[in-house]
């Protein structure tokens, strides 16, 4: 068997096994092992050239020097993608936040009623893409007057500059033309036309799942133009794990 194909195969399938056991029980490690694997394994085959028909492109200079440029195909690619990996470490943050919900305790005052996911496909994207990720009811257990509210989870590793950019940007391939959505924007409109309060949970920190920082912002407070700044929203910051999800039943807020 050609060493090449017994290391681009078997090597990522031992990574993989580790991988999944520690993402449950050590989600830290998991990620760090993750970005290490697709690293490694995007280094050597770029360095391999043993026998994968590989197609030599010849280019010139602006000096008439000419280069070599290997053109490797695309076997069975065990890489992900920055796209796929962000997306990933989104929907970790995601199920952090429904954790801390505590939806299946008993005696709960709240209600999952949906989990949305955005879809796009070059510029074509449904009406429930505005909407944010999360809708949850509050149930007074006194009064029993019932609260739906909205959340829109978020999650980057750190400030930039002292803010965060929230807006999604798209390029489409056939155009290339690269269209900014503001997200922000989206759900404040989303939520005005159904008159329920939207809340952004944004986490900040090294672990999507471990989240150190949260920041329990209510929509309204938010710049629409999708920029958020930290000496802004300090006031909004709570400390996690132990931090649960509370509803202030006075003045209807969640914090």
């Amino acid at each position: 068997m050609n060493p090449f194909y017994f290391y681009l195969f078997f090597i990522p399938f031992g990574y993989y096994t580790v991988l999944f056991i520690l993402r449950d029980k050590y989600p830290k490690g998991y990620l760090l092992l993750q970005n290490d694997l697709n690293e490694r394994v995007l280094t050597f085959i770029l360095r391999e050239k043993r026998d994968t028909k590989a197609e030599t492109l010849i280019s010139e200079g602006k000096d008439g020097s000419k280069k070599k440029k290997i053109n490797y195909p695309s076997v069975i690619n065990p890489i992900k993608s920055q796209l796929e990996i962000n997306k990933e470490k989104g929907d970790l943050f995601e199920k952090q936040i429904v954790e801390k919900f505590e939806f299946t305790k008993e005696g709960t005052n709240y209600e999952f009623l949906e989990w949305r996911g955005d879809k796009y496909h070059e510029g074509n994207y449904p009406v429930s893409n505005k909407a944010p990720d999360l809708l949850v009811a509050f149930t007074d257990d006194k009064t029993f007057e019932r609260t739906e509210f909205l959340v829109e989870c978020k999650y980057r590793a750190k400030f930039k500059e002292g803010r965060i950019d929230l807006n999604k940007y798209v390029r489409y391939r056939q155009t290339g033309i690269k269209e900014k959505l503001e997200k922000i924007k989206e759900y404040k409109e989303y939520s005005n036309k159904l008159g329920i309060k939207a809340y952004l949970a944004l986490g900040v920190g090294d672990c999507p799942y471990r989240t150190e920082t949260i920041y329990i912002i209510p929509m309204d407070r938010l710049f629409d133009n999708g920029y958020i700044y930290k000496k802004h929203i300090e006031n909004f910051k709570r400390e996690f794990p132990s931090h649960k999800m509370k509803f202030n039943r006075d003045e209807k807020k969640l914090f």
